[in-house]
């Protein structure tokens, strides 16, 4: 694990605004700009999957599963409990 975070450059790390469009029922307030941060856009899906092996069961049932589909897709696979699971021992 500890090689791929040597491999990736600071500047892949650094977070990125970017605009926003909200749509609203409200017509007169249907497009309102805001600003964002993004951190880690471009963490590579290998260090999310060790990061996550090592959380406790109940937190990526309860609080993880709802991030992103892409997390629930990921912890809900065989191979990640199959993982997870030889972590606790």
């Amino acid at each position: 694990m500890w090689n791929a975070l040597a491999e990736i450059g600071d500047s892949e790390f650094v977070p990125e605004e970017f605009d926003v469009t909200e749509k609203t029922k409200d017509t007169s307030a249907s497009n309102i700009k805001s600003k964002e941060v993004k951190y880690f856009p471009y963490l590579p899906e290998g260090i999310i999957y060790d990061i996550l092996v090592k959380v406790a069961a109940r937190h990526l049932h309860e609080d993880f599963r709802l991030v992103c589909k892409a997390w629930k897709g990921m912890i809900s696979t065989s191979d990640f409990i199959s993982a997870a699971v030889m972590v606790c021992f």
